[in-house]
């Protein structure tokens, strides 16, 4: 069978017309649909269509937003007040302080770290978390697991890997959204006393926790990473420590240029990511209409003349 020219457009809309009915979701973008703000609430940002635009200025930051909780944990002292009160133990050492980026090998998925601090000869690394993210038990683990090739350098022996806690502060509920705290360890399914003691444990810490697991002084920090009122009087020296150096974030015009340029590169990244779904989307889109010719029974030859897409290309489909 020859197909007319007349014809070719006309199955290639009709097709195309079809498919595109149910938006597909692709690399979190919805193609041929209008993102709306509402899919993006906890990133600081909103995007909708072809705009991106900051939801908070400098002075409305909370702690619980990434800019803010960056520039504050920056502090070393903070850091080491952070790890005293979730450990509820002193630590008296810093070894190693904000190593922001971990990468083991050129190929790998690196990860930016918020806090990053090894201490009395354990490590910790911390992040806040916004948005709610439902494989963040995997993501712990990805950590953890990027933490110790990082560490590791070729022919080191494994007992030189330090005792590694990997915490995640939450602004949503989380597990049985109960606890304001839970820690992780690895133990023995058989044996619920024997523990493996691998090294690691994974802490999840939860803003909207409602038991009673806390005391007065985590209570009085998880309030103040979402709302972090300058005007407020703590009565913990933690979260007075924060107040103080959250004001003078807010009040230092240099800080403006900082989270400026901070909101062009999340600007940039939404580029990136919007033009790669496009080009996905285009690929799916062209994948989809070559399986609906074939369901057809039209051979790839035709399928090549009437779309222009390379017969090799039709065999991958």
């Amino acid at each position: 069978m020859k197909w007319d020219n007349r014809y070719k457009h006309t199955f290639l809309l009709s097709s195309m017309s079809r498919i595109s009915q149910k938006p597909q979701k692709l690399n979190g973008l919805l193609v041929g649909t209008e993102r709306n703000a509402e899919q993006d609430q906890g990133s600081g940002y909103s995007i909708k269509g072809e705009t991106y635009e900051a939801k908070k200025k400098l002075k409305d930051l909370n702690l619980c937003d990434d800019f803010m909780f960056f520039q504050v944990m920056n502090d070393k002292m903070l850091c080491r007040e952070l790890v005293e009160l979730i450990f509820a133990r002193k630590v008296t050492s810093i070894e190693n302080f904000n190593e922001h980026k971990m990468k083991p090998w050129y190929e790998a998925k690196g990860i930016r770290l918020d806090v990053y601090l090894e201490g009395d000869n354990k490590l910790y690394i911390f992040e806040m978390q916004n948005g709610k993210e439902i494989h963040l038990p995997v993501r712990s683990r990805y950590y953890q697991s990027v933490n110790d090739l990082t560490v590791l350098k070729p022919g080191d022996d494994v007992s030189r890997l330090k005792k590694n806690y990997v915490i995640f502060i939450c602004t949503y509920p989380i597990f049985d959204e109960k606890r304001h705290i839970y820690h992780f360890r690895n133990i023995c399914e058989e044996d619920k006393t024997l523990e493996l003691n691998d090294k690691t444990e994974k802490i999840f810490v939860s803003t909207k926790g409602t038991g009673d697991d806390i005391n007065e002084a985590m209570r009085e920090f998880l309030n103040f990473v979402e709302t972090s009122d300058t005007s407020m009087i703590p009565k913990s020296d933690f979260v007075k420590h924060l107040q103080k150096k959250v004001r003078e974030i807010k009040n230092n015009p240099r800080m403006e240029g900082e989270y400026m340029t901070y909101e062009m590169k999340m600007l940039d990244k939404f580029h990136a990511g919007k033009k790669e779904g496009f080009i996905a989307g285009k690929k799916e889109e062209k994948a989809a209409i070559i399986k609906a010719m074939l369901k057809r029974n039209i051979s790839a030859e035709e399928i090549s003349y009437m779309t222009d897409i390379p017969i090799e290309e039709i065999g991958e489909v």
